[in-house]
């Protein structure tokens, strides 16, 4: 009998669990834990649903999801999760309207908000070092640095789908090392980037870009630049300076040639050129030290790029592709 009660009690914990009936039943095991609106019990007369105050008992929760569009305000029980490590909440406009209950969580690491209707400041935890705030376009940056500014392990910070404008005082963020500014409609980079000196990653993705500006090599700590789906015709020599560089994703714009300096990125490690028609590549780009490269390009050159890249996993894009001379890209490849 003691034998039994002490192979339960060593019950394994519950990875990603969705299921909120089951869940509820052990929850001192379950670590990650999905809720959406439509696994809550219904509210008589088709009102909003609460988040249970049983989520108090789920002691070793150390990521959480909350989803559905008719969930109320966040119950204060949430606020005494210690061991939770990362909280995403998405569509739940009512979510954070009532009690401040993040700013309890003192074991939070990162945090994801989409589409749940900020209007003002909530609150946070200084242990927090990702903020994800997305499709919220009432908010206004401006009022919430002083916020923001007592973060002081705020490292990544994404705003994306909202922000037309980023304020000067973002370089009063003492952490932060990380920038995304995705689908935000810029026609330009903000000037407020440029001063992030100590930035290491760049998101400007799906953004009307004409350019990157010659200002960018000024951010010489980057490691990490992305500006995929942008209209970007060519890359500005400038780029040349950020010699840190390992992550470049460039892909899906109508560049015409792919400059021969790439090859002073002698940190590259990962490179996209994902649905980009080249008619062929400079030799440097074989020089490089890639682990990872992928290549809108018929699949022979693909073929030879593997051989002649062993250390590479090169992801061919498209497999089939008559209409460029495949001998002019072997040629490329040195064969």
């Amino acid at each position: 009998m003691t034998k039994s009660k002490s192979k339960a009690s060593k019950a394994k914990p519950i990875k990603e669990s969705s299921n909120w009936k089951q869940a509820i039943e052990s929850p001192e095991t379950v670590e990650e834990l999905t809720i959406k609106a439509t696994h809550l019990p219904r509210v008589k007369g088709g009102g909003l649903k609460s988040l249970p105050a049983e989520i108090g008992r789920f002691v070793n929760l150390r990521e959480l999801w909350i989803r559905g569009e008719n969930l109320g305000a966040l119950c204060l029980e949430l606020g005494t999760l210690e061991k939770l490590e990362k909280l995403d909440i998405d569509n739940t406009p009512e979510a954070l309207k009532g009690a401040d209950v993040l700013g309890n969580l003192k074991g939070l690491k990162r945090l994801s908000l989409y589409n749940v209707g900020l209007t003002r400041f909530v609150p946070m935890p200084p242990s927090l070092e990702e903020l994800k705030l997305e499709a919220d376009r009432e908010i206004d940056l401006e009022s919430w640095l002083d916020g923001l500014e007592a973060l002081p392990n705020l490292r990544s910070l994404y705003l994306n789908e909202c922000y037309r404008y980023v304020p000067q005082r973002i370089v009063r963020l003492p952490a932060l090392r990380l920038l995304w500014l995705t689908k935000n409609d810029y026609g330009e980079i903000p000037p407020a980037v440029f001063s992030l000196s100590e930035l290491e990653g760049l998101g400007v993705g799906q953004n009307p870009l004409p350019s990157l500006p010659a200002r960018l090599g000024s951010l010489t700590r980057l490691k990490r630049l992305v500006a995929y789906s942008c209209k970007l015709e060519s890359l500005p020599p400038e780029l040349q300076k950020l010699t840190e560089l390992e992550h470049l994703d460039v892909s899906n714009n109508p560049l015409r040639e792919l400059p021969a300096w790439i090859g002073s990125f002698k940190r590259l490690k990962s490179l996209d050129l994902s649905q980009i028609r080249f008619a062929d590549l400079p030799p440097e780009l074989l020089e490089l030290p890639l682990e990872s490269l992928t290549l809108d390009v018929p699949a022979e050159v693909a073929e030879e790029a593997r051989r002649r890249l062993p250390r590479c996993k090169v992801k061919l894009y498209s497999a089939a592709d008559n209409q460029r001379d495949v001998d002019k890209w072997l040629r490329f490849l040195g064969k």
